[in-house]
C-alpha cells in the first residue's frame, strides 16, 4: 500500500475511491446493455458523428477520459478519431482530447492516491523516477513519446512528485508526434481499406 504525504484519513480515501469504482462500473453496465451498438456499421458510425457535430466528440472525450480510467489503451481512441474525423480534424481532436484524459486521469490518480513518498516505490523504479524532479518537462515529454497515454504511465506518474504544470507540459510536448502518427496511419489505412 502506498502511503502518502497528505494526512487524510483512510476511511475519506476509501469512500472516494468507492464512489469513483462505482462510478465506471455503472458506465461500463450501461454500454454493455446498449444493444444499438453492436448494430452499426463503420461507415454508419462516422455519418453518425459527424451528424452530432460537437456533442460527438464530447461523447469521444467522455468515453476516451472514461477509458483511460479503465485501463483501456488510448491508442484505440486515437486510431477512431481517425477513422471518424480524418486526418486534419482527427488529429487536432485526438491531441486535444488525449491531453484532455491525460490531463484528468493524471488529477483524479493524484486527489485519490496522494504522491508516494520516496523509497516506497521500488528502488530500481525509483532510481528511474529520480529524474523526474531534476529535469521534469523533459522526462514527461520523453515518456510521452513513446507511451503517449499509456494508463499504467498516468497512474505511475501522479504517484511521483512531478508538479502538475510539468506533467502538462511535458504531455503536451511528447504526445503531438505519435498522436499525429497513429491518425495519419489509421486514416491511411482505412483509405487503402476502403479502396478495395
Amino acid at each position: 500500500m502506498i502511503r502518502t504525504k497528505d494526512d487524510k484519513p483512510a476511511r475519506h480515501r476509501l469512500i472516494r475511491v468507492s464512489i469513483v469504482l462505482a462510478s465506471l462500473v455503472l458506465l461500463f453496465y450501461f454500454v454493455r446493455q446498449s444493444t444499438w451498438l453492436s448494430s452499426l456499421e463503420p461507415g454508419d458510425v462516422r455519418e453518425l458523428v459527424q451528424q452530432w457535430g460537437e456533442l460527438g466528440i464530447l461523447i469521444y472525450a467522455l468515453a476516451f477520459t472514461a477509458g483511460l480510467l479503465l485501463y483501456v489503451p488510448g491508442t484505440i481512441f486515437i486510431v477512431v478519431a481517425g477513422v471518424l474525423y480524418g486526418p486534419f480534424w482527427g488529429s487536432l481532436i485526438a491531441f486535444v482530447v488525449a491531453n484532455f484524459a491525460v490531463f484528468v486521469s493524471f488529477n483524479l490518480i493524484r486527489w485519490l492516491g496522494g504522491t508516494s513518498t520516496a523509497g516506497e516505490i521500488h528502488p530500481v523504479l525509483n532510481a528511474r523516477l529520480n529524474k523526474i524532479s531534476r529535469q521534469p518537462v523533459l522526462t514527461v515529454a520523453f515518456l510521452r513519446t513513446f507511451l503517449w497515454t499509456a494508463p499504467v504511465l498516468n497512474y505511475l506518474l501522479a504517484l511521483t512528485a512531478v508538479e502538475q504544470r510539468h506533467h502538462l507540459v511535458g504531455t503536451l510536448l511528447g504526445t503531438v508526434v505519435p498522436i499525429v502518427a497513429i491518425v495519419l496511419a489509421s486514416d491511411w489505412f482505412l483509405v487503402r481499406w476502403s479502396a478495395n
